[in-house]
Parts: structure tokens; sequence; C-alpha cells
């Protein structure tokens, strides 16, 4: 097999085994059913992968590498730290929705795939109360927990868009969550700065 081929058909193998485990959790997983998938024959794919083990950390491991890189770009585009946060929620909302390797990721480990992010949120929420950027009496910890719930909550409605459960966008959904959080938890004069939106595309 060209390395090129054995590249391609690599691919084809993380992205439907990561579609799998996504869909159907490591115990339900089947390789026989992944490789069909990826068009490739078994003995394809034990060359590749040799168990089932050795294939969910590869997908594992390629969604928390997307994930970590996708949330310091995002952390990084903001002029605040209460906007990284709200950029970083819109960020893995989209990574759950668009990348199967990261919700494989958060499916098979999800304690494991939220060290990715996480540790962020926290220190810029303290970062947020440091500044004077949250209300009198509100704690770091509050932040990052409602933070966290919208982040955990992405993957659910994500389903519910794909079943045809409701046509409101994820992202529109998180900016009209994240309008009424910042006029709770933002002091009066950060507020005005802060894009519910997110500020990166």
């Amino acid at each position: 097999m060209s390395q090129p081929r054995a590249a391609q058909t690599r691919c084809r193998l993380i992205q439907a085994g990561a579609a799998e485990f996504a869909r159907c959790g490591y115990a339900g997983t089947k390789l026989l059913t992944v490789a069909t998938a990826a068009d490739v024959s078994m003995g394809a794919l034990t060359f590749h992968f040799p168990s089932k083990r050795n294939l969910s950390d590869t997908i594992r491991a390629h969604g928390k590498r997307t994930t970590r890189r996708e949330v310091t770009s995002a952390a990084a585009t903001a002029a605040s730290a209460t906007q990284s946060i709200v950029d970083i929620t819109h960020c893995l909302a989209r990574l759950l929705h668009d990348d199967a390797t990261v919700r494989a990721a958060r499916r098979l480990d999800a304690a494991d795939w939220s060290e990715t992010w996480l540790p962020r949120l926290h220190d810029l929420s303290t970062r947020a109360a440091v500044s004077g950027a949250l209300r009198p009496g509100i704690a770091p910890g509050t932040l990052t927990m409602l933070a966290t719930i919208l982040v955990e909550s992405g993957e659910t409605y994500a389903t519910c868009l794909a079943e045809g459960r409701t046509t409101t966008s994820l992202s529109a959904r998180l900016t009209t969550l994240w309008d009424t959080i910042l006029t709770a938890v933002a002091s009066d004069t950060h507020r005005q700065e802060l894009m519910a939106a997110g500020t990166t595309v």
C-alpha cells in the first residue's frame, strides 16, 4: 500500500471510528461496522489499528488536540477574560456539532476531554473577577459553572437540530443564553463591551 493511500485509509478509519464511538460509545462500537463505514477490509483496519482500544485512543487524542488548538485560538482573539469565556463556549459548541472526533473524545472520556478547556475557563473566570468585570458577589466559580453548563448542553441541542426538533441554530441559542447570563453576572460598564454572539466566526 502506497504512503498516500495508507494515509487516506487511516484518515477514513479515524473519521468512521469517531462517528461510531460518538454515537454508540466504546462498548457499543463494532470494528466491522467501522471498517464497512470506511469502505476498507478488516485486514486494513487491523493493519492501522491492531485493537479497538488502539483506535479509540487515537481518536480520543485527535479530538483532544483539535479541542485544545481551537480553544487556544478562540481565547487569543478576545479583548477581555469574560469575552474569551463566551468565545470558548461558542467554539466548543461548534466543535461538538461539526467534528466527530471531538464528540467521540467527549463520549469516550468526558472528564479527560474537559481538561482541554475547563482549567482555562476557571483561570479566565478568576481573571474576570480580579479585574472587576463581574458584579459584586459573583464568584469566579459561578461563571465557570454557567459556562460549563452551556458547553455540556451544546451536544444535546445539536442532536435536537439534527433530528429536526428545533430550527434555531446552536450559535443563536447560545447567544440568547449568554445575553441573559451576562446581564446577570457582568458589571454594568463591562457588559456594554461584551458580545454574546462571540467575536470569532
